[in-house]
């Protein structure tokens, strides 16, 4: 931006000695902000020990976010710092930690005080179904980070699985140790697991059209459903027959490609198509 006038050699070497007044030298520096000229002159004015004064006392520093142990840990056994990264960016998983260890402690006292005979249906209602619900809290389709992944190169499927084997990994420990205090819960020690993967990926797949409470009352009501059919019928044991493992398997490989179609066709600010 050119000027009509520009600044005087003995305006601009009282400026550089510093013996203005704050008046005139506010309109010096308001002056040579829009004149290339004159800045160039002061520059050159100024003295060469000042200016190696005031460039020791800049200092540059580069700050990287503190991991939590947690992901420090994965790093060490090889978790990329990219996706740790991403994970640590991802503050809405600290709801699935506390929503786990809640649910964990509410599903230990309340199995313990049924009846024997309902404790294996509560424990096949709970165990597949924590994990979904933990998940839809760690991935809700609200969540600012995935406007953030819309504008980046990464993998909006990775960040999806990254956040989701994170929660479930959180998930199915403190599930398996609720478990630990019913004193009979029979195959579903070990069935549940299909079914968990199955509400999983279902919830995940709804999350690309509703929100995390809609997603996760949906599974949740679903799966209620089926339990209480089955225990109306005497048949919570049918859970444990390859038959319905196969069916299981099947489910989770068809959510999990509708999955994969949604997310890898998110686009801002639109949201899915």
């Amino acid at each position: 931006m050119a000027t009509g006038w520009h600044l005087s050699p003995e305006l601009l070497g009282r400026y550089a000695a510093g013996t203005l007044d704050l008046g005139p030298q506010a309109a010096v520096e308001a002056h040579i902000i829009v004149c290339p000229d004159c800045l160039g002159l002061a520059s050159a004015a100024a003295p060469r020990d000042t200016l190696d004064q005031v460039w020791q006392g800049v200092v540059t520093a580069t700050a990287r976010p503190t991991m939590p142990w947690p992901l420090r840990f994965l790093q060490r056994l090889g978790l990329a710092e990219t996706d740790a990264v991403i994970l640590r960016a991802s503050s809405s998983l600290y709801r699935p930690w506390l929503l786990s260890v809640v649910g964990a402690f509410v599903f230990g006292v309340a199995g313990s005080m049924l009846p024997a005979a309902e404790q294996r249906a509560f424990y096949l209602l709970i165990a597949p179904l924590l994990p979904a619900i933990t998940v839809a809290a760690a991935y809700d389709s609200t969540d600012p980070i995935r406007e953030l992944a819309v504008a980046t190169p990464y993998s909006k499927l990775r960040i999806a699985l990254l956040r989701t084997v994170f929660a479930v990994a959180v998930a199915l420990p403190v599930v398996l140790v609720g478990g630990l205090v019913l004193p009979f819960v029979g195959a579903e020690a070990f069935a549940w697991l299909l079914p968990a993967l199955t509400l999983t990926l279902l919830a995940l797949t709804l999350l690309t059209w509703w929100t995390a409470t809609a997603a996760a009352g949906t599974v949740a009501a679903v799966w209620l459903l089926v339990v209480v059919l089955l225990r109306t019928a005497d048949q919570l044991a049918a859970v444990d027959t390859p038959v319905a493992q196969l069916a299981f398997a099947t489910a989770a490989l068809l959510a999990l490609a509708v999955l994969t179609i949604r997310i890898t066709s998110y686009h801002a600010p639109g949201g899915y198509t």
